[in-house]
Formats: C-alpha cells, structure tokens, sequence
C-alpha cells in the first residue's frame, strides 16, 4: 500500500461477523422485538423476514458498533463498509475501516513498545498444520500496514474481552429497516 498517495490506510476489523453470532442474534431480537414478533415463533418470523432489510440492518449496527468501538480505545476509524464473504465457512464478516496515516502510525508505535502485543503478533501470526501464514512474526506483519492495523485491532478487542470477563463488543439494539417494497405497500 502506497503511504504517499492515499490520505488514509484502510483495513479491515474482525469484529465477529454476523453468521450465527452474537451480532446478527441482536439484529434479529431487536427487528422482531419491534415488529412484536416472538423470537421463538418461526412461523411469525417467516412471515415478517421478507419485509426487513437486513444489509442495511447490518450495515447500521456495524455504523454502530465501530462508533463504540472508537469510543473504547479512543479512535478515530472511518466505517467505510462491510466485507461479506461468499461462503462462511472459512471465515465471516469484517468492518472495513480506515484511520489517518498520523493516528496509525501514533498507535503502531505505542503498540510496538507493548510487550503483549508483539508476543500475541508472533503467535497468532505464525504458520501451523493446515495453515501457511504470508506474514509470519512482528516484523513480517509491520510490512503491511492494513494487516498490522488489523492485528491491533484484533489484539485490543481481545484485551476488551479478557478485561471484562469474557464479554464482546456488541451494540445491543438496532433500528428496524424495512424493504422499500414493504414501505409502500
């Protein structure tokens, strides 16, 4: 990635995706919830699904959940969209952000001199059975800057969860969405 010619370094935030996660529960709890629909009831469910808009559902709740995010570690991370893999079962959704070249380089400093986070870099970051890693070890990681930025943010989000017992950053409600066609009718 060309430092000089772009004003921002975009990457992208493994916040938990929302395939069978926590995430997408609070999505659809809270569409239901509003739409006063028992979760339980899949046959109400069913009925009401087609009406809801669920990407944009999505795309708020990730609008939200970087906020608070931001919020946590004192960042200033753009949303700039959601990557959806094609199928889910390698890996799930990730936030794309980006940050300010300055603000980047001001944490990547900070967390190069953090001890933890350079031993949580060299292990998570190194090849095992089934998995060749293209960036093995801190100084292999620091080549790329998205792919450090994403290794910083994975690492705060596992020190927010080791710090508060277990707990994940999720946004626990959302704004229902409807389908345009649903609007109308």
């Amino acid at each position: 990635m060309n430092k000089i010619k772009q004003s921002k370094l975009e990457f992208n935030i493994n916040f938990g995706g929302f395939y069978e996660s926590t995430h997408n529960y609070m999505i659809e709890s809270s569409a239901y919830s509003l739409l006063d629909i028992d979760f339980d009831d899949y046959d109400a469910r069913d009925t009401v699904d087609d009406t809801i808009d669920w990407n944009a559902m999505q795309k708020q709740y990730s609008i939200d959940w970087l906020e608070l995010f931001n919020s946590e570690f004192n960042l200033d991370i753009e949303f700039k969209g959601i990557d959806s893999p094609s199928y889910y079962n390698y890996e799930t959704d990730k936030i794309i952000g980006s940050i300010d070249w300055s603000e980047f380089t001001e944490l990547e400093t900070k967390m190069l001199d953090n001890d933890d986070f350079i031993e949580y870099v060299n292990d998570n970051s190194k090849s095992y059975d089934g998995f060749n890693s293209f960036y093995d070890g801190i100084d292999a990681v620091g080549e790329n800057s998205a792919v450090m930025m994403m290794y910083i943010t994975d690492y705060l989000l596992k020190e927010y969860s080791d710090n508060n017992h277990g707990e994940s950053i999720y946004i626990d409600y959302t704004e229902l969405v409807l389908n345009k066609e649903s609007q109308t009718a």
